[in-house]
């Protein structure tokens, strides 16, 4: 019985439609409203149409190149520019260079920005100390380090027997003498 009763598509399109085919059409019916799922967005139209705002969203978020966050887009354009107008001056060649152009040349160029291995204390520039294999250069240093700890313990069995001595000088000094007992 149910099968045989129509009605029009809520949704004003003009289509006609019964219990078999009511979920199919909403749908997919070209006049069904969307949320925008963009966060804090209440944009609502059709799919269509919130398909083209979604990749206009002004509440959609960007990465930032320059500093690595999330920024709103409607905010993007302002924060974008104060990293472009924004200049780091060498301190000492009086160079003017953006905070981009200053961190490829400290990465790249600078002789300056050094990174020392802890392992072998020798100094690189960073590009050539993440290349530096720490592994190999452990390996190459680890006789040295044992001579060292060799050398440490050598020392303190050595100064160990030198407080049994020394203590046993004090004792001998605090026993009473052969004529303080007479």
């Amino acid at each position: 019985m149910l099968d045989l009763v129509e009605f029009y598509c809520p949704n004003k399109c003009g289509g006609t439609l019964n219990i078999h085919n009511f979920e199919n059409h909403i749908l997919n019916c070209e006049k069904s409203l969307y949320i925008c799922c963009i966060e804090g967005c209440e944009f609502i139209d059709t799919k269509q149409k919130i398909e083209i705002h979604i990749k206009e969203c002004a509440l959609k978020t960007l990465l930032c190149k320059y500093c690595n966050e999330n920024i709103e887009k409607i905010n993007f354009k302002i924060h974008k520019e104060k990293f472009k107008i924004e200049k780091i001056v060498y301190k000492y060649r009086g160079i003017e260079k953006s905070r981009e152009e200053l961190i490829k040349h400290l990465i790249n160029e600078c002789k300056i920005n050094l990174e020392i291995c802890y392992y072998c204390m020798n100094s690189f520039k960073y590009t050539n100390y993440l290349e530096h294999n720490k592994i190999e250069c452990l390996q190459n240093n680890f006789w040295r380090y044992n001579n060292i700890a060799k050398k440490e313990t050598s020392k303190r069995i050595l100064l160990e027997k030198e407080i049994e001595r020394l203590k046993e000088q004090i004792e001998n000094l605090q026993k009473p003498s052969k004529e303080e007992k007479e």
